[in-house]
């Protein structure tokens, strides 16, 4: 249902508000306290099946549509697209078929792009790393 929204949505702030509850949900906050161990797996338990149920869903596709299909004289925001580009992180770390789908829709180049403009951000060379990574684990990836 939000995967269907989020294709449709033309409310950016509702568009950005999902986004950011959606990248809560994948990565969370993991606790420091040695006590909280349930605590601990339990969240970490929660963001594997998030993130399952995104890759089922087609939220892979979605998002990197998303991104895509952006406005480049429309500026998306950097929480946006830092929230953005973590899902992608952390679904690219479990999808097999990530770059499979990132060569169909033609967003290797934007990637890349990316890359270019914010390397010097801390904050987003992490989710970068994973899907590079992703990138060139699979043989499906020539560039």
């Amino acid at each position: 249902m939000l995967m269907i929204f989020l294709k449709t949505s033309i409310d950016y702030a509702a568009y950005s508000s999902i986004i950011g509850i959606l990248h809560e949900c994948v990565s969370p906050r993991l606790l420091k306290s040695k006590a909280e161990d349930g605590k601990r797996n339990t969240l970490k338990a929660l963001s594997r099946a998030t993130i399952s149920r995104l890759i089922n869903s087609r939220g892979t596709e979605v998002l990197i549509k998303s991104l895509v299909d952006f406005n480049p004289s429309e500026k998306l925001s950097k929480t946006l697209l830092k929230d953005v580009l973590c899902i992608l992180g952390q679904i690219a770390k479990n999808d097999q078929k990530f770059v499979i789908e990132v060569t169909s829709l033609n967003a290797v180049t934007m990637f890349h792009a990316l890359l270019r403009i914010h390397y010097k951000n801390p904050r987003m060379m992490l989710p970068f790393v994973f899907i590079f990574r992703s990138f060139s684990k699979n043989s499906n990836y020539m560039h």
